[in-house]
């Protein structure tokens, strides 16, 4: 599955939604913690001027500002993490329907993954639908454009 992830039309236009997606996000983080940054700046250099209450106040704020930062932050990792579960599953669900049709086509009755993560040992080499998959993805994919 991550060969075809990273060698099909689908599996790299896959890769590069869920990167813009995480560049977007991560600008918006970028941005906030800039922001954080300036008002910490502001608070050491003013907080020897600041009376104590208006220190208090400022570094309340500070803190209440970093909370805020560190929700959002939570908030934009759980959101890239959904997107990709998304992004993943419907490419998997297209591998699965290619995979299906070539098997019929060959008659196998069943297909296995192969790698160095799986449980396969061994394969005959005629058996790998691999690349077949791979062409059919394309194709597939280049029709849909």
């Amino acid at each position: 599955m991550q060969w075809l992830l990273a060698q099909s039309k689908l599996g790299k236009r896959v890769n590069q939604s869920l990167t813009s997606f995480m560049k977007d996000r991560q600008a918006l983080i970028d941005l906030e913690q800039e922001e954080l940054r300036e008002l910490e700046t502001q608070l050491l250099r003013q907080g020897s001027v600041l009376s104590p209450s208006a220190r208090q106040r400022r570094q309340e704020q500070f803190r209440r500002r970093m909370l805020e930062y560190q929700q959002k932050v939570a908030d934009l990792n759980r959101e890239v993490q959904e997107k990709q579960a998304e992004l993943f599953d419907e490419f998997r669900e297209q591998v699965e329907a290619v995979v299906a049709t070539i098997a019929r086509q060959r008659g196998l009755i069943v297909v296995l993954e192969k790698g160095k993560t799986t449980p396969v040992r061994y394969y005959a080499p005629q058996l790998d639908i691999s690349e077949e998959v791979l062409s059919a993805l394309d194709r597939q994919s280049s029709e849909g454009e």
